[in-house]
């Protein structure tokens, strides 16, 4: 793996054009390995699990429950117990940096609050209006939202602990710490805006 000294210049306090192309090159790179051993190793796993069960008790496999345990388990595994170490090795040459702590008062919050929910009901509203028109467009019922195809089938309990609580906590990880603090050597914009664009691009829904 090819190491690079990403530090900043004297004089600007940025990395220089060069290294912002190499950082951004080795970043790619190492969230390519992400996806690429994330994605292609759950459907390895879940393949070979299928099998497997179908093989010693194939009734398990009409019970929606415990399919959806077994692939959510083996896609933690592939992502969180595989990927993520993977990403760390190829992105070793990129710094975390921390983000700075600033102290917000209650009325500094409560206004970021309202504005982070105007700002996704809005884009609900875009997004539901942009999927309307393109499902209309290609002949309906062509798109589906991955999330609600997940948690239909499935109890309420499993869709509480997958859905709810280990996904988005583990994703918010994830995107929110990991990703933005190896971003962040680019500036605070660029962590935010590439993390949201890697956020959505995975999850594969508008």
């Amino acid at each position: 793996m090819i190491k690079y000294s990403f530090l900043p210049q004297t004089e600007t306090g940025r990395l220089s054009e060069e290294d912002t192309r190499k950082y951004f090159s080795q970043f790619f790179l190492s969230m390519f390995t992400l996806e690429l051993i994330s994605f292609g190793l759950t459907y390895v796993l879940v393949f070979v699990a299928a099998i497997i069960i179908n093989s010693i008790a194939p009734s398990l496999l009409e019970n929606a429950d415990i399919v959806s345990i077994v692939e959510n388990g083996l896609q933690l595994l592939a992502l969180y117990g595989i990927s993520v170490p993977a990403f760390f090795a190829v992105s070793a040459s990129l710094p975390s940096v921390r983000p700075q702590k600033i102290k917000m008062g209650f009325g500094k919050w409560l206004v970021g609050l309202c504005i982070c929910l105007l700002l996704m009901n809005v884009g609900g509203y875009i997004s539901s209006i942009l999927v309307s028109v393109i499902d209309m467009l290609v002949g309906g019922g062509v798109l589906t939202n991955p999330v609600e195809t997940m948690i239909e089938d499935t109890s309420l309990w499993l869709d509480i602990l997958f859905v709810v609580i280990v996904f988005p906590l583990l994703e918010e990880l994830l995107f929110r710490k990991i990703i933005c603090d190896k971003l962040l050597a680019l500036g605070e914009g660029v962590a935010v805006v590439v993390s949201g664009i890697i956020f959505g691009i995975t999850h594969g829904n508008f």
